[in-house]
C-alpha cells in the first residue's frame, strides 16, 4: 500500500506534537491496526534521526560556498534568498520531508558517500525504468516526497545544467541511502551521477576541497545560474511537456 502525502504531513505532525487528543488516538490506533502505516512512522523516525545530526554537523562545518552562491541569488521578480530564508520556506513546504531535503542540499558537499558499487548501478537502473519514479520526477517540486516501491523519494533541488536541461538530486532510503542526480533529455529522467551510503550515521568531511562528493562536484561543474525556485521549476516542469 502506497502512502500519501497526507500521511507523511500526518505522522510529522504526530512526532512533533501538533495534534489534538482525538487525532493523536486516530494515529495510535493506525499505527497499532496498519503494519504498513507503521513502517513509514519508522521510516520518518529514521529521518528525523538524519536530520538532527546533519544540522548538528552544519554547526561545525563550513559550507560549500557554490551552494552559498546559488542559494543567495536574486530570481527574478523574488525577493533576494539568502540561505536561511530558503531553509524556512523549505521547511514550510513539507514538514519532515521539506527539513530533510532542505538539510542534504545544503550540506551535500561535507556528507562522505560511498560510490561505485554494483549495488548502486543496479538500484539506479531500476529507479530509471520504475513508472512511479519517472511520475515523481515529472510532477513533485523541491520538498516533496512521493512513496515509491523502493521508499520514499525526497527531491532535494532543481536546477538546470550547462545545456540548459532541467535537473533533480533526489534523496530515497533504498537497502542504502541513496542520492541521485537525473536530467531530463528528450523525453526521459536519465541519471547523471549517483552516491550511496549505508546508514544515516556514516561520516561528515570537511568541505574544503579536501573530500569533495561526486554530486557536490557534478552540481559545481554542471550548473547553470543557480538552484531554481519552486516557481521556476513548476515552469520549468510545464515547459517540457507542452
Amino acid at each position: 500500500m502506497n502512502h500519501n502525502s497526507q500521511d507523511i504531513a500526518l505522522l510529522s505532525a504526530y512526532m512533533d506534537g501538533e495534534l489534538n487528543g482525538d487525532d493523536t488516538h486516530h494515529v495510535e490506533r493506525r499505527l497499532m491496526d496498519d503494519a504498513a502505516f507503521a513502517k513509514l512512522f519508522t521510516q520518518l523516525q529514521k529521518d528525523q534521526q538524519y536530520i538532527q545530526q546533519t544540522l548538528g554537523a552544519i554547526e561545525q562545518t563550513p559550507i560549500p560556498q557554490h551552494l552559498i552562491d546559488a542559494l543567495s541569488k536574486p530570481v527574478e521578480a523574488e525577493k533576494q534568498v539568502t540561505l536561511f530564508d530558503y531553509l524556512q520556506r523549505a521547511f514550510q513546504l513539507h514538514a519532515m520531508a521539506a527539513a530533510a531535503a532542505l538539510v542534504l542540499a545544503i550540506t551535500v558537499g561535507v556528507v562522505m558517500l560511498r560510490t561505485g558499487d554494483a549495488s548502486l548501478d543496479r538500484i539506479v537502473a531500476e529507479l530509471e525504468s520504475s513508472p512511479a519514479v519517472v511520475q515523481g520526477l515529472s510532477t513533485m517540486v523541491a520538498g516533496e516526497s512521493i512513496d515509491t516501491e523502493f521508499g520514499i523519494m525526497t527531491e532535494v533541488l532543481a536546477f538546470r545544467n550547462k545545456n540548459r536541461q532541467v535537473c533533480k538530486q533526489v534523496m530515497l532510503q533504498h537497502d542504502q541511502f541513496v542520492d541521485v542526480v537525473f536530467c531530463h533529455r528528450g523525453k526521459s529522467w536519465l541519471y547523471s551521477v549517483a552516491s550511496a551510503r549505508d546508514s544515516v550515521s556514516e561520516g561528515f568531511v570537511p568541505a574544503d576541497g579536501s573530500g569533495p562528493t561526486k554530486i557536490d562536484t557534478f552540481i559545481e561543474k554542471n550548473i547553470d545560474g543557480s538552484v531554481l525556485s519552486v516557481r521556476q521549476e513548476r515552469d520549468a516542469l510545464s515547459e517540457l511537456w507542452q
